[in-house]
């Protein structure tokens, strides 16, 4: 089970780094063209399954199956709570790794038992099939009643929780197309009231000062410890790349050890401009302009120019000294999977598609007053 939470950290930059390159919200950038060659593939729609990234995902999220397996199958003899609660988050790992693979790649083999020598050339699935694994995984980890639960808002649960498999299993049941199931179960978490919107700055929400917010239903957890530091690219990515700016700032805490990729697209500005100006209490604590940068001294250094780069900079996941230990790769901040944002998005989209138009539009609406949108 500790090597299935190890994983869920180690693989968090390739699926999330995934999920923006497949999106036209980002260029991939860097310091010039071919500083990532993978990634800038995926950003182009060019890749092929030789993908480094690609292959790193599949590999990754088999691995957790595997690991997950091991404690469903050789360990017999749950007689324990501990050894309960266990087996419980290992139908929640193989569920979610499920997910993943029937949301990336559809017809990826379902594997719901240990293999033997002779079966690991398994044939195609379906992404039916996938999901209603991923599903009835989840199920039963939610129905063992061995997962733990939060007794307040506050509780720092570091654990998969009851509330966050009803997430995942909702989110699974949104993908299936089963909007009845889905918005029953995401429906629960918002009625357990063990989860809100994180009201402070909206810029600080993904940083280290935030670690446990209210907000977050399933995360890795970081563990601040130089015996135990696990190197992940997330934020590095997307942080400035020093060498090409004259750094002022006044901001001692924002960093400029980054590799400046994952710059936003105009396309990104122009769609927050036009739901919220650009005075946009979101949008200025998510993407940057260059005349912002320079009015907090940053300016661009004589003779750089910036690549993959239409002239607004990533500031929501800014990289912040505070945020790490030695260099940008050890982070402490945890990393976030699923956030209670999601699970309203999530139950809006359900509720709406179950004819349940009140509970949609009380769900989106508190996103967007958090936001500051009418």
């Amino acid at each position: 089970i500790t090597a299935c939470y190890n994983e869920s950290g180690t693989m968090y930059e390739v699926i999330k780094g995934t999920d923006d390159l497949l999106s036209d919200d980002v260029w991939c950038g860097g310091s010039q063209r071919n500083d990532n060659a993978q990634r800038e593939d995926l950003g182009s729609y060019t890749f092929s399954s030789t993908n480094e990234v690609i292959q790193q995902m599949f590999e990754s999220l088999y691995t957790m199956i595997y690991d997950a397996n091991l404690v469903i199958h050789k360990f017999t003899d749950y007689d324990t709570p501990v050894k309960k609660r266990d087996l419980a988050e290992a139908y929640f790992f193989r569920g979610f790794a499920h997910f993943y693979l029937g949301a990336y790649f559809g017809t990826a083999p379902v594997v719901d038992k240990l293999l033997n020598d002779g079966e690991y050339n398994l044939g195609n699935s379906t992404r039916e099939e996938l999901y209603a694994q991923a599903i009835n995984d989840l199920k039963t980890a939610v129905e063992s009643g061995n997962l733990e639960s939060k007794s307040n808002l506050t509780d720092k649960n570091v654990r998969v929780t009851r509330e966050a498999a009803e997430a995942y299993l909702g989110k699974a049941y949104l993908f299936a197309g089963d909007y009845t199931n889905a918005a029953a179960q995401l429906n629960k978490v918002i009625n357990s009231g063990l989860y809100k919107l994180n009201t402070g700055k909206y810029e600080d929400l993904l940083h280290a000062k935030n670690d446990y917010d209210p907000e977050f239903v399933f995360y890795y957890n970081t563990v601040v410890d130089y015996n135990n530091l696990v190197w992940n690219l997330y934020y590095l990515y997307r942080g400035f790349r020093g060498e090409f700016y004259k750094w002022n700032n006044t901001d001692k805490d924002l960093s400029n050890s980054g590799y400046g990729f994952f710059n936003p697209t105009k396309d990104l500005y122009d769609a927050f401009v036009k739901e919220e100006g650009t005075n946009g209490y979101r949008l200025n604590q998510t993407i940057k302009t260059e005349s912002q940068l320079k009015d907090l001294g940053i300016t661009l250094a004589p003779g750089k120019t910036l690549h993959g780069h239409e002239g607004y900079w990533n500031w929501k996941q800014r990289m912040l000294n505070s945020d790490f230990i030695i260099f940008g790769g050890f982070a402490t901040v945890n990393y976030n999977w699923m956030r209670y944002a999601e699970v309203l998005l999530l139950a809006a989209e359900a509720n709406l598609k179950s004819d349940n138009n009140a509970e949609a539009l009380k769900d989106l609406n508190e996103v967007r007053r958090r936001a500051r949108l009418p």
